[in-house]
């Protein structure tokens, strides 16, 4: 029969193991869990992605922080969430989204496993193969999106008519300023 200080001993160390368990990411380093962390995060990730081809705009905007900007392909693209709910509520409402899908993803976090920094190329059927850098930061045991930027790649090779494209295109349509 187990004595009363084992006893709470072993009841002490289980609380405390929950306790780290529940903590989520945010205390993964002590332990050296990056697969569990990186798991999450690309969790999170593979979802918004995921609710914005379903055109799903509360589980797409629940992903995000309250203070969180995207960063879209058009110069003047530009948004805080505010902003970018605006742009994309009708969108949403009609069930069109965009599909994007991820591949080649590298992710790193920063000493206290409570921010993180995404690189992953995203293929998608209009625009072909894209990049997406993301922050995700680490919330009340939740990873959420802080920022994001959306970006074509274009190959060096073909960089120099592209740019004189844009340019032609700017020049005829001056941005307000």
């Amino acid at each position: 029969m187990a004595t009363s200080g084992a006893r709470n001993l072993r009841m002490t160390a289980t609380a405390i193991a929950t306790a780290g368990l529940l903590s989520g990411c945010a205390s993964m380093h002590d332990r050296g869990d990056y697969n569990q962390c990186y798991h999450d995060v690309a969790t999170t990730l593979d979802g918004w992605h995921a609710a914005a081809s379903r055109g799903d705009f509360n589980d797409y905007f629940s992903r995000m922080t309250s203070d969180a900007v995207f960063i879209g392909t058009d110069a003047t693209e530009y948004w805080n969430r505010q902003q970018f709910e605006a742009f994309a509520k009708p969108y949403f409402d009609q069930g069109k989204g965009w599909t994007y899908t991820p591949r080649d993803r590298h992710v790193y976090f920063n000493s206290n496993y409570d921010t993180a920094w995404i690189d992953e190329k995203l293929d998608n059927a209009k625009y072909g193969q894209c990049r997406g850098m993301t922050v995700l930061r680490h919330v009340s045991g939740r990873w959420l999106i802080a920022h994001h930027t959306l970006s074509f790649a274009i190959p060096n090779d073909v960089a120099e008519p592209v740019v004189k494209i844009i340019r032609d295109h700017e020049a005829a349509n001056p941005a307000p300023r």
